[in-house]
C-alpha cells in the first residue's frame, strides 16, 4: 500500500505478500489481523452493513 507521496511501500522486509489471517469485532471495531503480525483497526460504523449483522452461529 503506497504511503506518503506514493514512492514508498509499507511492507515488512522479506515478507512477500501481506494477507489477512483473521477478523475480530470487539467493542464496535473491525480489526483485521495480518500475516506480518500487525493489525488494522477501523470503527465498525464505517461499514453499516457489518455493524447491523448478527452472528451466524451463537457464541
Amino acid at each position: 500500500m503506497p504511503i506518503g507521496n506514493g514512492s514508498k511501500r509499507n511492507r515488512a522486509a522479506g515478507s512477500g505478500d501481506i494477507r489477512a489471517v483473521g477478523l475480530r469485532f470487539p467493542s464496535g471495531r473491525l480489526i483485521v489481523e495480518r500475516t506480518d503480525e500487525r493489525d488494522v483497526s477501523v470503527p465498525l460504523r464505517r461499514y453499516p452493513t457489518l455493524q447491523r449483522a448478527r452472528a451466524a452461529f451463537p457464541q
